[in-house]
């Protein structure tokens, strides 16, 4: 029994001894590899410290402001703006504090295509009182272009790139409602397509001579002749047109003031007047009434001038400086027939529709 005792007490004491805990041994440093293996991933989920900088302004924070600009698309400028936000002074007594409306996010139709036919060291606004479509109150031919005053010999530019159509005088070919009828004249034919998939042209007439000839490529801003008087012309003065589709028909014009870009600063308004029953007027006198900056204009018919195909404007008010405006109608007899209150962008169309009662 002694030596039973013995036994057993050498292999308890052996069993205590450190270097006799094989099963011990693994279970210790587990935490040390989980802890490892969970650590691993973490640089592939963090960026790195450079890129910090570009994540935290997020982009979708600054498209916010763009987002509440949408519903400007549905309303015309027509409606009376909310009586609050900066003063407009000198419109109405009532109207001391008007709230400005944000631009459209969509032009409301317009080309702006091309520039201006002559270098801004000479003049490059046309005559308001012979406009597009106008017969300068029942005295001319209605008018398919627009004419600018510069002194003979003025060099005409090209305002928008394309390939000459024709050069030359319009005896043997017409361009107009009989020969001679714009004298010495280009054609431009540009490398842009219309709404109804046709091609689009500028027509440059009673030069003094031209200095393009057919077939020939130029640039917008390239000069191209000369200011003359040949043809039916008044005066010294560049007559401007474009045309759509066919650059020899002589009632294929549409309005160039929604081509050519407003200057700095200014917008276009463009729109229909009617009558009762949704026939467009003619001849009806329209203004644009702000403190020192009024405009003229008269409703054209679509008789032998043509509007927008988008648009199918009867009027338009061109290079009119941003701001706030009363739009008023003028009936048959002088008086005031409509008023209403429009907002003007720089590089954008005002589009108002007005119906007159009888």
């Amino acid at each position: 029994m002694k030596s039973l005792a013995a036994l057993f007490l050498a292999c308890l004491a052996l069993a205590l001894l450190p270097n006799a805990m094989p099963e011990a041994a693994p279970n210790t440093p587990t935490p040390i590899r989980i802890a490892q293996i969970t650590a691993t991933p973490l640089p592939f989920f963090t960026p790195p410290p450079t890129d910090t900088p570009t994540d935290t302004p997020t982009p979708t924070i600054t498209l916010t402001p763009t987002i509440t600009l949408t519903p400007s698309i549905t309303p015309t400028p027509t409606i009376a703006p909310t009586q609050i936000g900066t003063a407009v002074p000198g419109l109405l007594s009532g109207d001391s504090a008007l709230w400005t409306p944000p631009a459209p996010t969509n032009r409301v139709g317009g080309n702006f295509l091309f520039g201006r036919p002559f270098s801004f060291r000479h003049n490059t606004y046309w005559s308001r009182e012979y406009g597009y479509g106008s017969t300068k109150r029942g005295q001319l031919q209605i008018h398919h272009g627009l004419d600018f005053a510069n002194p003979h010999g003025t060099a005409i530019q090209a305002v928008g790139d394309g390939v000459v159509y024709y050069a030359g005088a319009d005896v043997e070919r017409l361009f107009g409602p009989r020969p001679d009828f714009y004298g010495i004249l280009v054609v431009i034919e540009h490398p842009f397509m219309y709404s109804t998939g046709e091609k689009i042209y500028t027509l440059y007439g009673h030069m003094r001579e031209t200095v393009a000839y057919n077939g020939q490529q130029v640039k917008a801003g390239e000069v191209i002749g000369y200011v003359g008087a040949t043809g039916v012309a008044l005066g010294a003065h560049l007559h401007l047109e474009v045309r759509i589709g066919d650059p020899e028909s002589y009632d294929a014009t549409r309005n160039p003031e929604l081509w050519l870009t407003p200057y700095e600063g200014a917008g276009v308004v463009a729109g229909i007047v009617r009558d009762i029953y949704g026939n467009k007027l003619e001849g009806v006198q329209l203004e644009l009434q702000a403190p020192g900056n009024n405009h003229l204009t008269f409703s054209y018919s679509g008789t032998r001038v043509n509007g927008d195909n988008i648009l199918g404007e009867n009027f338009v008010f061109a290079d009119v400086n941003t701001g706030y405006y009363y739009l008023t109608v003028k009936g048959a007899d002088g008086a005031l027939a409509h008023r209403q209150m429009i907002y003007v962008w720089a590089g954008q169309v005002t589009f108002v529709e007005v119906h007159l009662l009888p």
